[in-house]
């Protein structure tokens, strides 16, 4: 079996992540991988990005292919429970724009 896809990587806005979206793509690439998903903390982790991380990621300023066309980028974020009514610590108005 090959795998494929990675559906979770970080990047420099989760602060342990030491690399940048277009870094990631770039080793996927070389690793054989045709899609990658970004899915960097959201924001009720201590190391996780502003909202606005996630607002940007989900437009077109971030390509939906990168490395010229060579992987495609999946855009999401990795979610954290807040209360026991599954309410997430991102907003649903960003949440629904992404992957």
């Amino acid at each position: 079996m090959k795998i494929k896809t990675d559906l979770h990587t970080h990047t420099v806005g989760s602060t342990h992540g030491y690399s940048t979206i277009r870094e990631n793509a770039e080793c996927a690439i070389s690793a054989g991988l045709e899609v990658i998903a970004i899915t960097d903390h959201a924001p009720g982790m201590v190391d996780a990005p502003h909202s606005w991380h996630f607002e940007v990621l989900a437009t077109d300023m971030v390509p939906r292919r990168v490395c010229d066309g060579g992987i495609v980028l999946l855009k999401g974020a990795e979610c954290s429970f807040l209360n026991n009514n599954a309410e997430l610590d991102l907003e649903d108005r960003v949440l629904k724009r992404l992957d």
